[in-house]
């Protein structure tokens, strides 16, 4: 588990840069070493996992308005504007909703 924050870029610009160092071949810090992209040369079963597999949570504030226009970025994936890569199976549920 681990914390971090967006601000100022969001999360569509955080997640490129995240699948970027994930995919290079050198690993700027530990939490690329250990779980490196399925597409990068340090893909080995040495790893404690591949970035593909790590689930993205994102914790809203108390003062959440479920009103307000960002919220529709919430339940769609980056490539059709929101700010999750959402799998296949995710989308349905979203869908369901």
């Amino acid at each position: 588990m681990r914390s971090g924050k967006v601000a100022g870029r969001g999360f569509k610009v955080r997640n490129k840069e995240h699948i970027s160092a994930a995919k290079s071949p050198t690993p700027t810090s530990a939490f690329y070493r250990l779980y490196p992209s399925n597409e990068s040369s340090r893909a080995t079963n040495k790893r404690k996992g591949h970035f593909e597999s790590l689930l993205q949570v994102v914790a809203i504030a108390i003062e959440f308005d479920p009103s307000c226009e960002q919220v529709n970025t919430l339940d769609k994936d980056y490539k059709h504007g929101g700010v999750f890569i959402l799998s296949k199976r995710e989308e349905e549920k979203l869908d369901q909703v």
